[in-house]
């Protein structure tokens, strides 16, 4: 199962924050709060598609830090480390999950 953006639960995307810029933060802080899609569009004054793009950058640079809780890897790796998740391979559920 492919995941989208409307899969990610309330808690789920507050665990991006730390992630996000501050335009980021603010469309999912607004995605929290509101139910449907295109409210919190409305509320932010940009498209849909906007908001959908913006969260899944942010799911992006958060997996690159080790932090995909889909896949329960919520403990991300020290930024001093110097080290950067280029990419991942998961086996989980008889199938191999690629990022």
């Amino acid at each position: 199962m492919i995941e989208t953006w409307n899969t990610l639960s309330n808690e789920e995307l507050e665990g991006l924050i730390p992630y996000a810029t501050e335009r980021q933060e603010q469309i999912i802080k607004s995605r929290i709060k509101h139910k449907h899609l295109k409210e919190c569009a409305l509320d932010l004054g940009i498209s849909e598609r906007e908001v959908r793009r913006s969260i899944q950058r942010v799911k992006k640079t958060a997996a690159n830090h080790g932090y995909i809780p889909s896949l329960e890897l919520v403990r991300p790796s020290p930024s001093e480390s110097g080290l950067k998740m280029t990419g991942a391979s998961i086996y989980r559920d008889g199938i191999w999950h690629k990022f």
